[in-house]
C-alpha cells in the first residue's frame, strides 16, 4: 500500500479534504419545518408548510362576519359558524381589528358554564392536532373537542388557556357524527379570552403558527377572505339593506292568495334555510304598482343557483302576475342553513 504515500496521492488526499470542508453539515429541525434557503444560499430548515385548515373562518383578526355586528351579547351564532352557549351567563363576543373577544359579563349558575365553539356535522376517524393561538388570558377555560351528539364525551384532552399557542393532538378511533371544536369551554366566572387564530388539522403536529426570533408567534397561513367568506355562505346567507334598495325575490303568483317567488344565489346552500325575520310588516309585495304586505312567508327550497320562497296574501289580481318581495327593514335579512 505504498502508493498512499506517494507526494501526488497526498495533494490529491488534501484538495479533497478541503472541498469537503466547506459542505454544510447534516441538517437539523423540528416537525412541521421544511428545507428552504437562507440569505447566504446554504440550506436552512425554515416553516415551509402547513396543513389545510378543517375550520372555517378560523382567522379572527379578519373573519367573515356576514351579520356585521361589533358585538354579540344575546348567545346563538355570533361571527360566521361561531356559536356562543350561554345558558344563564351573560356574555359578549366582540370584534376587534387584531382578534375576537369573549367575554363572560355576569355569571350564572349553571354547572358547565359559558362556551364559544364550530359545530362540523361529522368528523373521520384519524389523528388530529387542535390549536389556538391566543393574545389575551383573563380568567381560567379550557380548549378542545367534544361530540356535540349522544353518546356525549371529550373526544379531545381539555387544555387549559394559557396565552399563546395552544395544542391538543388527539385521535378519533371511528368516524363521528357531530361535534363542537371549542376555543373556550367551562367558563364558569368573569373572565375573557382574545382569539388570534384556530386550526384543526390532520396529523401529530400543529403547522398553525411559529415563533419568530423574538419569541413573538406568526401564522404560516393568511386565509384567502373571498374564499372564506364563500364557505361560510353555505351555511348563512345574509343580505344587507345599507344604502341600497334590496329587492329579495321575483316570482308570480299561483292564485289569489299563494305566490311562488325566487332569489339567485352565489353559492348554494348547504340546505334549504330558514328566513329569520318573517315579519310581514318588514318585508313588502309590488303587484302592478300596489304594496301588498304579506301574510306569510316560507322557504319553499334551495338550489345551487337559488332560493325559492313561498308567500301568502291577498293578491286581487289572482294567478299569473309577476310580483316582486322587498325587505323594507333596517335589519339584515338572514337565510339560516347553520348546524
Amino acid at each position: 500500500m505504498s502508493f498512499l504515500d506517494d507526494a501526488r496521492t497526498r495533494e490529491l488526499w488534501e484538495k479533497v479534504k478541503a472541498e469537503l470542508s466547506g459542505k454544510q453539515p447534516k441538517l437539523t429541525g423540528t416537525p412541521g419545518q421544511a428545507v428552504g434557503f437562507g440569505a447566504d444560499g446554504a440550506a436552512v430548515a425554515v416553516r415551509g408548510w402547513s396543513n389545510p385548515n378543517l375550520l372555517e373562518n378560523w382567522y379572527f383578526a379578519d373573519p367573515v362576519n356576514q351579520m356585521g355586528q361589533d358585538a354579540y351579547t344575546n348567545g346563538g351564532y355570533t361571527i360566521d359558524m361561531w356559536s356562543v352557549a350561554q345558558r344563564d351567563y351573560r356574555t359578549s363576543v366582540t370584534v376587534d381589528k387584531d382578534g375576537v373577544t369573549f367575554k363572560i359579563i355576569q355569571k350564572g349558575t349553571n354547572l358547565n358554564g359559558a362556551f364559544i365553539y364550530q359545530r362540523r356535522s361529522s368528523i373521520k376517524a384519524g389523528t388530529y392536532t387542535f390549536s389556538v393561538l391566543v393574545s389575551e388570558v383573563n380568567g381560567s377555560s379550557f380548549m378542545g373537542i367534544d361530540r356535540d351528539v349522544a353518546p356525549w364525551g371529550i373526544l379531545s384532552q381539555e387544555i387549559p388557556l394559557k396565552e399563546g399557542l395552544n395544542t391538543v393532538t388527539f385521535t378519533v378511533a371511528n368516524d363521528e357524527g357531530a361535534i363542537g371544536i371549542f376555543l373556550a369551554k367551562k367558563v364558569l366566572d368573569i373572565a375573557s379570552f382574545k382569539f388570534v387564530a384556530a386550526k384543526l388539522e390532520l396529523g401529530t403536529h400543529q403547522t398553525l403558527a411559529h415563533q419568530d426570533a423574538a419569541g413573538n408567534w406568526v401564522l404560516n397561513d393568511i386565509p384567502n377572505k373571498v374564499e372564506e367568506t364563500k364557505k361560510c355562505q353555505r351555511y348563512q346567507k345574509v343580505f344587507s339593506w345599507g344604502t341600497r334598495n334590496f329587492t329579495a325575490f321575483y316570482g308570480f303568483t299561483t292564485s289569489a292568495t299563494t305566490a311562488n317567488l325566487f332569489l339567485p344565489v352565489g353559492v348554494p346552500l348547504r340546505i334549504t334555510p330558514t328566513i329569520l325575520d318573517t315579519r310581514g310588516e318588514n318585508w313588502a309585495i309590488t303587484l302592478n304598482g300596489n304594496t301588498i304586505i304579506p301574510e306569510a312567508i316560507q322557504t319553499w327550497f334551495a338550489s345551487d343557483t337559488m332560493i325559492g320562497i313561498r308567500v301568502k296574501a291577498e293578491y286581487p289580481t289572482g294567478a299569473h302576475h309577476f310580483v316582486t318581495l322587498n325587505s323594507n327593514s333596517a335589519n339584515n335579512v338572514i337565510f339560516d342553513a347553520n348546524l
